[in-house]
């Protein structure tokens, strides 16, 4: 195994990401950050936009985290629960919509 496939079977253990273990919060930016940027940017967004967005959905990951919605022994996908809570925020942000209209 690889010091990559070791640090990414960290992104799915929820204590890690729980106890905010820097090398898996890491990793989760570098492996995650550039899927949430490319929806924002690609949907009228921009870089601040992302940064904020990803921010909100890794919060949202980390309180559902301590609220044991991730068990340690179940593989859940971090990844794409990120990206979907991101996609979700991005969707429901009222600036989106007025950005929309104005741009038409």
């Amino acid at each position: 195994m690889t010091k990559e496939t070791d640090s990414y079977k960290t992104l799915n253990h929820s204590n890690s990401f729980r106890s905010s273990n820097r090398g898996a919060l890491e990793e989760i930016y570098r492996r995650v950050f550039p899927i949430v940027r490319q929806h924002i940017l690609k949907n009228s967004g921009t870089m601040d936009d992302a940064k904020d967005i990803f921010q909100e959905a890794m919060s949202i990951r980390w309180v559902e985290s301590n609220k044991g919605r991730f068990d340690e022994g179940q593989n859940h996908n971090l990844e794409g629960f990120i990206v979907q809570v991101a996609k979700h925020k991005w969707m429901d942000l009222p600036e989106l919509h007025v950005r929309i209209l104005l741009s038409t």
